[in-house]
């Protein structure tokens, strides 16, 4: 009973009245209000004696108001402990009463109450709440003396008291909290501040972005998005690209949170960013917050960067731009700059959408010729039937897009574009005629509409085609399903490869039919063939000023450079009987085929011939060819020479290696013909075409006969884009100089470089084989023995050239040959350069040569390179061989690229277990990003080898 806690010093008639009033207390509800009253006042005057009675009567659960009163008044600072005790000895209804009082009582100083959170066991929360009430009238001071060295706990209840206090001071004492060790308190700190939108304090987050722990990082992140200034957008977008999606996730957040379209110019870092995450982040954030004004600035920044920034930037508003980024980007259409308006295409060509087609026909009119061709690419990637009339239109007024327009009506596929193309089998120009036949060729084999197809196949019966259409084209076949590889028996002595490689893969699927390669016939030649209907008038190609012009794709064009179309892009041409064009300075008419990436203004190898480009200092990657293992990473469709005039040798005129004159002259044969000579045909009274092999970045291979000496030899005709390009020519010629050195047995010898006008070949040893990737794509891998006696033939050949100061530069399986006796010879060194400039051909040209899967760190970089390039090529080589893979790969040839350079290379015996020595040693080996930690040359790969294997 309450009773028996009465004060000992109380007298017997005390007691007996205190007994009393306790009973009431106890009863408070049934007695008068007069009584409980008198009671109250009589506990008051008793003082603290009364409280361990009170507090006997609080555990039986007794919670009226007069007790509660009774509790308020006894509890002090000398009584504050026994409250506490008590508390923590009870649970629920009676521990909540006394919880109450305490939370109520005003007589303590609940500074020693943080004492007791450490060892308050189960009774802390109850203490936490007890002092979040009476926390509000802690002095400043007081408070900044608590955080200093609190625990979690005492920080916990300290920043919960501080939450609803308003003065400007709270922000100021938890501010030495961001200095802590503990990861926790800087957290817990950073939300409190966040909460506020501390504006005041936004220096202090601002410091804790580059904390070492993601959580600090995130609750930073958000901080500054919650204060919502303009003056932190850098460090918000620099946070998109944390390693940590937690934090990135936050700073998109904070950033749409924010909602200024000023990020935009900072996201350009971002868009550069290796991280796939880090691009898609700014994307996002681009389509909650870009206007078009700030999408134009973007583009405009771009323009000054390196191609893979403009790639990925591209890619990433491409692929994940929302409804306000594709909006902006149809604005930019109409944009003044041309460099603007050839970047927005070419993310409109990897956006189709019906919303883009009155934007893209408008482009069809535009003065300049990649928004024209790359708006027929996008409109025909929509799938519209509306497009089209207009796209008939481009090719009556100009039959040099027939290649382009029958390609965009393919992808559209339905009857309308059935009977555009069917149209065209009636035109007057030859080549029209022919490309209309092809297109319809593949669409009867290939729609996934049986009305279509019979359709195709009804226009070319009556054109008298009947067994062409149904007959099985192989994969070489105009160009329609891809790139040959190795011809039709390959098997029995196929030189696939050559300068280049072959490029393989089916061509493209888009819509109902399947399209015709993406080959087009490039430069933009005059207008002729086809009369324009009535009320539509050629369009001229804008004439040269005969000055200086600066190329928007190029920002990098140095003075002076014209960039310009050369005559014969102007209508200086003359047309053959067959509807091709001839002409000993014609810029540019050759097929680029494949699909591959996306081309994209500015990007090595998808600029179309005719291009303004100053290929001698444009960065250009044939993206077609990275997405090919066996493609060349080389400039397949470069731009042209501001003069559009051949290479000239330093004495002034146009001279082989040895005599100082090229032979010339390829009577009835012209550019458009190079990609597909049928067997039979003569190239310089010398060469007859015995049957193509295959084609890659660099142009197309044949076997041929030689006349002169009645041998068969390998033809590599040069693509026009490089044959175009006086800057490669000359390194050609300067280079082929030095590779006719190499003479070894596991070498593919170079004969000549020819002028064959128009254009450019080269002769080689021809050599019955297959080549490495043919064989990996039959086998998977290579037996490990037999895989190092050809390693061991690969670096007798490598060996012979490193000793004549020549680095291959393009090790890769298609450069690998192997005959029927297992000889092994490597090809391709007609791309390789001397090693002793010490500079990745990147640095001379602007053109990075290589294989993205297969490329050394130092290679990508744009560095010095030597023989040890080749080592990492072979290494890469080798993993492939083993493991049936390249060490890195990806969809995206870039990501391969920052892989190379950043991601650590996989062991190959985790991956294959058991592998002999000598081949582990060496892949691991030849594989270490830096050089240095490479074999040093050839000569010590061997040695080592031998030395493991014996």
């Amino acid at each position: 009973m309450a009773e028996r806690d009465l004060d000992t010093t109380m007298g017997l008639v005390q007691r007996i009245a205190a007994r009393k009033y306790l009973r009431i207390l106890k009863d408070a509800d049934v007695e008068s209000p007069a009584e409980v009253e008198e009671a109250r006042k009589k506990i008051a005057e008793a003082g603290t004696s009364m409280l361990p009675a009170l507090l006997d009567l609080a555990s039986q659960g007794v919670s009226n108001g007069a007790l509660e009163e009774c509790l308020v008044s006894l509890i002090n600072d000398s009584t504050l402990d026994r409250t506490v005790d008590t508390l923590s000895a009870l649970q629920g209804p009676p521990a909540d009463f006394l919880e109450k009082v305490l939370s109520t009582a005003q007589g303590f100083d609940p500074v020693p109450l943080f004492e007791r959170l450490d060892s308050a066991g189960a009774s802390r929360p109850r203490i936490e709440r007890i002092l979040r009430a009476r926390g509000q009238r802690l002095h400043w001071e007081t408070i900044r003396k608590l955080l200093a060295g609190a625990t979690r706990d005492r920080v916990r209840v300290l920043l919960a008291i501080l939450e609803s206090r308003t003065e400007s001071q709270a922000v100021q004492v938890v501010l030495p909290l961001l200095k802590a060790d503990d990861p926790w308190m800087k957290i817990q700190t950073l939300r409190f501040l966040a909460g506020r939108a501390a504006t005041e304090a936004g220096p202090d987050i601002v410091a804790k972005l580059d904390d070492r722990d993601p959580g600090v990082r995130r609750e930073a992140v958000t901080a500054l998005g919650a204060i919502k200034s303009s003056d932190y957008l850098p460090p918000l977008c620099q946070s998109l690209r944390d390693s940590d999606l937690q934090v990135s996730s936050a700073a998109i957040a904070a950033l749409v949170a924010i909602g200024d379209p000023g990020a935009v110019r900072h996201l350009i870092e971002v868009l550069k960013d290796e991280s796939e995450y880090a691009r898609r982040g700014a994307v996002e954030v681009l389509n909650e917050v870009a206007t078009p004004e700030a999408i134009q600035d973007l583009v405009r920044a771009l323009q000054d960067e390196d191609w893979w920034v403009r790639v990925r930037a591209a890619d990433a508003l491409g692929a994940l731009g929302g409804d306000r980024v594709v909006d902006a980007i149809l604005s930019l259409v109409k944009s003044d700059d041309v460099f603007v308006r050839r970047y927005a295409i070419e993310i409109l060509n990897s956006i189709p959408s019906e919303r883009s087609v009155p934007a893209l026909i408008e482009a069809l009119s535009d003065t300049d010729w990649w928004v024209r061709e790359r708006a027929i690419d996008a409109l025909g990637k929509t799938g519209d039937p509306s497009c089209v009339g207009p796209l008939a239109r481009e090719l009556q007024a100009d039959a040099q897009l027939a290649s382009l327009v029958l390609g965009a009506l393919s992808k559209i596929g339905g009857q309308t574009a059935l009977e555009a193309i069917v149209g065209f089998l009636m035109v007057d120009d030859a080549s029209v005629r022919e490309l209309a036949g092809k297109t319809l060729r593949q669409i009867a084999k290939s729609s996934a509409d049986p009305e279509i197809r019979k359709g195709a196949a009804r226009a070319l019966s009556e054109k008298g085609e009947a067994s062409e259409w149904g007959r099985s084209h192989g994969r070489g076949d105009g160009g329609a399903a891809g790139s040959q590889q190795g011809g039709p028996d390959a098997g029995q002595g196929g030189q696939p490869g050559g300068p280049g490689g072959p490029v393989g893969g089916a061509g493209q699927k888009t819509g109902v039919f399947q399209a015709i390669g993406s080959t087009r016939i490039q430069p933009r030649l005059p207008e002729v063939g086809l009369a324009p209907p009535t009320g539509v008038t050629p369009r001229p190609l804008a004439p040269s000023t005969g000055e200086g012009s600066h190329d928007p794709m190029n920002p990098r064009q140095q003075a002076g450079d014209s960039g310009s179309m050369p005559p014969a892009a102007h209508g200086l041409g003359a047309q053959t009987p067959d509807g091709g064009f001839q002409d000993p300075n014609l810029a540019s008419g050759g097929v680029q085929s494949g699909g591959g990436h996306p081309s994209f203004p500015g990007q090595p190898g998808a600029t179309p011939s005719g291009s303004p480009h100053d290929p001698a200092t444009t960065q250009r990657v044939d993206m077609g060819d990275m997405q090919n293992p066996s493609g060349s990473f080389a400039g397949g469709a470069g731009g042209l020479p501001p003069s559009g005039s051949y290479a000239q040798t330093p004495s002034g005129s146009f001279g082989t290696m040895n005599s100082g004159s090229f032979r010339t002259g390829s009577p009835g044969v012209s550019l458009f013909d190079y990609p597909n000579l049928p067997q039979g045909t003569v190239l310089l009274e010398r060469y007859s075409i015995v049957r193509k092999i295959g084609e890659g970045g660099f142009g197309y291979v044949y076997l041929v006969m030689d006349g002169s000496v009645r041998e068969e030899i390998i033809l590599k005709i040069l693509s026009p884009q490089i044959s175009m390009d006086e800057t490669m020519i000359q390194r050609f010629v300067h280079e082929l100089k030095y590779n006719r050195r190499i003479v070894h047995p596991n070498v593919i010898r170079l004969y000549d470089f020819l002028e064959l006008n128009p254009g450019h070949a080269i002769s080689m040893e021809y050599f019955p084989s297959r080549d490495l990737g043919t064989i990996l794509d039959a086998e998977k891998t290579i037996d490990a023995e037999r895989l190092l006696r050809i390693t061991e033939q690969i670096c007798h050949g490598l060996k012979a050239a490193h000793d004549s100061g020549i680095v291959h530069r393009d090790m890769k399986p298609p450069n690998i040959l192997i005959g029927d006796d297992e000889r092994v010879k490597i090809v391709d060194f007609g791309l390789a350069a001397a090693s002793d400039s010490k500079q990745s051909r990147v640095t001379k040209s602007g053109i990075l040569v290589g294989t993205p899967q297969y490329m050394a760190p130092e290679q990508i970089r744009g560095t010095d390179i030597d023989v040890r390039t080749d080592i990492y090529s072979l290494g890469a080589l080798l993993f492939e061989c083993v493991t049936g893979e390249p060490p890195f790969s990806s969809e995206n040839p870039v990501n391969v690229l920052m892989m190379h350079l950043t991601d650590a290379v996989p062991c190959v015996d985790d991956r294959c277990p058991g592998l002999p020595d000598a081949l582990s040693w060496l892949i691991n080996q030849a594989l270490c990003k830096d050089p240095a930690d490479r074999p040093q040359s050839i000569d010590e790969v061997l040695a080592e080898l031998g030395r493991r294997a014996a």
